[in-house]
């Protein structure tokens, strides 16, 4: 009687075990490709998030963004995970953004804020794990600069 529930524990546990590792690859690859496309480019490259992010940013030479200091050179690169942004930057602010989508397709997490998964932290929710649909780990590139001003078709641009 005491092996069934005990099997059914142990299968849930390594299913979310395997969840967490894949969760864990999802900041290694978004760190991987950041590095990619921002390679032999000009400009700095800061990054707002923790933990395995965090680790491999530094890794490659990212500065951790201070809040009272934030990045604010044109041709910078801001590198974000959307579940910890600590302050929006203005659209006449960027050149461009890149989203960057890590599928989760376990159908378990121990961290994500929208379905209340917090095993981590409790910032994230009350719930140890969740099971259901999890969404991808968002992952935002921007390029910082001022826009340049669009000059409509047949105007001419003043000296």
């Amino acid at each position: 009687m005491l092996a069934m529930p005990l099997a059914l524990a142990g299968a849930v546990s390594l299913w979310l075990t395997w969840a967490d590792t894949k969760l864990a690859d999802s900041a290694r690859t978004a760190a991987t490709l950041i590095e990619q496309k921002t390679r032999n480019q000009p400009g700095a490259v800061w990054f707002m998030g923790h933990w395995g992010f965090q680790y491999y940013m530094e890794s490659f030479g990212a500065r951790a963004v201070a809040v009272n200091d934030p990045p604010q050179r044109p041709g910078d690169y801001l590198a974000v995970v959307e579940s910890n942004r600590l302050f929006e930057i203005r659209p006449e602010f960027v050149t461009s953004r890149e989203v960057i989508e890590i599928p989760m397709r376990l159908g378990i997490t121990s961290a994500q804020s929208q379905l209340g998964a917090g095993f981590y932290s409790a910032d994230t929710g009350p719930l140890p794990f969740a099971i259901g649909p999890i969404p991808p780990e968002r992952y935002e590139l921007i390029r910082l600069g001022r826009k340049s001003p669009q000059i409509s078709a047949g105007t001419a641009a003043s000296p």
